[in-house]
């Protein structure tokens, strides 16, 4: 998927069970996604995927490397995600 089309579904405070998925959703997508959606609003900056990743782990407390694999499904995805995805593997970072 491309990642101007990126969404991120969650369930619960904090967000769990992240699933990538594409905008607008083409499936219908199990109830246990109904706490949260963010949508990329990619325009090709880095900073879209920033802000996002952001408000996941420091608002709705997202365990990083979760989200950081999630956000790595998009073919076009910032190199920084996954730069500090390698880093997470790299020293056993959180699950």
């Amino acid at each position: 998927m491309k990642a101007r089309n990126l969404m991120l579904l969650w369930d619960g405070m904090p967000a769990r069970s992240l699933l990538a998925v594409e905008h607008p959703p083409r499936l219908r997508h199990p109830h246990r996604y109904s706490a949260g959606a963010a949508f990329a609003a990619w325009r090709g900056d880095s900073r879209d995927f920033a802000a996002l990743f952001a408000e996941l782990v420091d608002l709705w407390q997202a365990n990083p490397r979760q989200v950081l694999r999630e956000l790595a499904k998009a073919e076009d995805a910032p190199d920084w995600v996954r730069h500090l995805l390698k880093g997470f593997d790299a020293v056993g970072g959180e699950a």
